[in-house]
């Protein structure tokens, strides 16, 4: 009777491992990261959002492009109101996003919009 429990608690184990692995489940999904930071305005508004060329931009078409940086203004936007949704991924038409705030130190970036 004990050598049989002792078999069940191995077979138990493995399978335990097996299942567990992250390997079974699937893969994790492929992360775009969007770099932004939040630059000073000279008019009404105090601050604005510049995007530290996101690679993700560059096979857009304009009107997706823009729809898109609304998304992520708004998520920007979301982040800075509730301080613990920060650091977490979004799903935008089947995409993972994580936004990474870049800090603000005086330069321009120069890359296409």
């Amino acid at each position: 009777m004990r050598k049989s429990l002792s078999w069940l608690h191995i077979v138990l184990a493995i399978l335990a491992f097996i299942l567990s692995s992250p390997g079974v489940k699937g893969q994790e999904p492929n992360v775009h990261i969007i770099p932004y930071r939040l630059v000073p305005t000279y008019d009404s508004c105090l601050l604005d959002v510049e995007f530290v060329s996101p690679v993700t931009f560059h096979n857009m078409e304009d009107i997706q492009r823009n729809e898109t940086t609304e998304i992520f203004r708004e998520r920007i936007a979301y982040e800075l109101a509730v301080p613990f949704e920060k650091n977490t991924l979004f799903e935008v038409d089947g995409k993972h996003y994580y936004m990474l705030q870049v800090p603000y130190d005086g330069s321009f970036w120069n890359f296409k919009k």
